[in-house]
């Protein structure tokens, strides 16, 4: 059941100070537009949150506090746009207020919100420093702190910033308006859950900063447990990276590549023909010396072996003839060699003759390099 305190007792709370809380609010404000509307939400808090009420019917300086934290909540909201008005649209008559805005009230609306309310209460109301700590929340001397503060920055005396703080005041019958106007709003049926939302995102806005905090600490939390192993008992290190190996540079020159045709061989002669082996295998399978579509995937040379992991296609080379011309091409691109290892489709491919083997062919053909 939603709460709902006994509203001749609210009403009579509220009017008792009326005027001095749309003072405040307006001081806060800077306006009487924003000072109604912090009003009204006073009236909707006392009206709705238990622990308000409870607060607000304490005496003056619990309500007072609960107009403070009004003022101080409205902060934390986003303000909203204002709508751009038509070029021939007139401007909205400015609502009137029975006092003359001065030098020196302008002075003090433009200070720090945590100036405002204990110089309002200390000057405008005469109150102890001890009440007006009781509103702000904190010590006797951090009030007359605020206080002397507040004069310093605003450049006034304590006598004139007084007078001025004393002229705030509402409409007549203001007070009385604006209760009358939280009366119609609180019959609309949707009434409970606007204050509900509302106070969500009131406590949303205040416990943003700490969930961020929480968040961030989480993550520190998960890194040093990442890296000191509170999770998996065995602290983080870190991979070395590798360094890469720089590309063999095999030059440019003539490559002897081989063919077979019926029981011999064509050795063709390629000029200007790079040498890596990508190029040697581009040119066989050219050429004939090779199965179609076969290209090398990887090569890696230690010493004297040389090891080629093939495309599948090369798999089809296990022929005799072309296994052997395949070899006495990469035999004679590289004299050095005394191993070659080739492996196709996860199976290395048999070489029927020993490595390295020469071969005499029946012709031999120039040909120049094509890419």
């Amino acid at each position: 059941m939603a709460f709902s305190p006994d509203l001749a007792k609210a009403r009579e709370a509220y009017l008792a100070y009326g005027a001095e809380l749309f003072a405040l609010c307006y001081l806060h404000a800077g306006g009487p537009k924003g000072a109604n509307a912090r009003i009204g939400t006073l009236l909707c808090d006392v009206n709705t949150s238990p622990g308000r009420w409870q607060l607000a019917s304490s005496g003056k300086t619990g309500l007072f506090r609960c107009a403070h934290q009004v003022c101080m909540d409205q902060y934390y909201t986003r303000p909203k746009r204002q709508k751009k008005r038509k070029k021939d649209e007139p401007r909205p008559p400015l609502p009137s207020l029975p006092f003359v805005m001065t030098d020196a009230l302008r002075a003090l609306l433009s200070l720090h919100p945590k100036y405002k309310t204990p110089l309002y209460l200390r000057l405008a109301l005469g109150w102890s420093a001890e009440d007006a700590a009781a509103v702000i929340g904190g010590p006797a001397a951090r009030a007359e702190w605020l206080c002397a503060r507040g004069l310093k920055k605003a450049k006034l005396t304590e006598e004139r910033a007084r007078q001025a703080l004393s002229l705030i005041a509402p409409m007549p019958g203001g007070p009385e308006e604006q209760w009358d106007s939280f009366l119609i709003d609180r019959e609309d049926k949707s009434f409970g859950g606007q204050q509900r939302l509302r106070r969500f995102k009131r406590w949303m806005d205040h416990a943003i900063p700490y969930i961020a905090l929480g968040v961030v600490v989480f993550c520190v939390l998960c890194y040093q447990g990442v890296e000191r192993g509170w999770f998996t008992g065995q602290a983080y290190v870190p991979a070395v990276p590798v360094a890469s190996q720089p590309a063999e540079d095999y030059g440019v020159g003539t490559a002897a590549v081989f063919r077979p045709e019926g029981d011999g061989y064509i050795r063709y002669d390629v000029t200007d023909c790079p040498l890596d082996p990508e190029t040697l295998l581009r040119q066989m399978v050219a050429l004939g010396g090779a199965p179609e579509g076969a290209r090398v995937l990887s090569a890696r040379r230690e010493g004297g072996c040389l090891t080629l992991e093939l495309s599948e296609e090369a798999a089809l080379a296990e022929s005799r003839e072309m296994m052997t011309a395949m070899s006495a091409t990469f035999a004679a691109a590289y004299p050095e060699l005394t191993e070659l290892r080739l492996i196709a489709a996860g199976k290395e491919l048999r070489l029927w003759e020993q490595f390295p083997r020469e071969i005499e062919p029946e012709r031999t053909v120039t040909t120049p390099y094509h890419q």
